[in-house]
């Protein structure tokens, strides 16, 4: 599977993912595309946290639009390994981390703040939706948390009804601001 940075500095760089990989569900071109709309100048020299990380095409599009650094979490050890053949053909080690681990494991032991979060589980896991609570506290102030979920995931529309809510077809992202 190929994916496309759409933005920035690397725009057009094609990113190599295995075909193969059960469960995998890619941010599309046009969500990502409107996230970065909505946070356009915010992402300049800011610190980005990619939860369910998979191609980890997120925090990649992010340094490509002038992130100073981004860290990507994924437990899946194929994608990990895949990020990092990426992060090596593209010279990407200086501003791109990977830790390969459960993204729950990782926001309970993690003491750094992001200016940006984005956080993509598999839809349809609420165990893994209600975690979005916990990620305001890993914001610098001003900062920003995004999800992205199944537009008819009520789990996710129950929980979390005075979010900012951007519907894109099957595909909806909540937007919340750290004040």
């Amino acid at each position: 599977m190929k994916l496309q940075i759409i933005g920035g500095k690397f725009k057009r760089t094609q990113i190599s993912i295995p075909d193969n990989i059960s469960n995998f569900r890619p941010a599309k071109s046009v969500v990502r595309e409107a996230i970065f709309n909505v946070l356009q100048t915010k992402i300049t020299q800011s610190e980005v946290l990619e939860l369910c990380a998979g191609s980890c095409i997120f925090s990649m599009e992010a340094i490509s639009r002038g992130a100073k650094n981004a860290l990507a979490v994924e437990q899946n050890l194929i994608l990990c390994d895949c990020i990092k053949k990426q992060m090596q053909k593209f010279s990407w080690s200086k501003n791109l981390e990977i830790f390969c681990e459960n993204a729950i494991d990782f926001v309970e032991n993690c003491d750094k703040k992001f200016d940006v979060i984005y956080f993509d589980p598999p839809y349809y896991e609420n165990e893994l939706s209600s975690l979005v609570k916990k990620l305001p506290f890993l914001c610098k102030n001003g900062g920003t948390v995004i999800f992205e979920f199944a537009s008819d995931d009520k789990f996710v529309k129950e929980n979390y009804a005075n979010c900012d809510f951007r519907k894109y077809g099957k595909t909806s992202v909540l937007f919340m601001k750290k004040e």
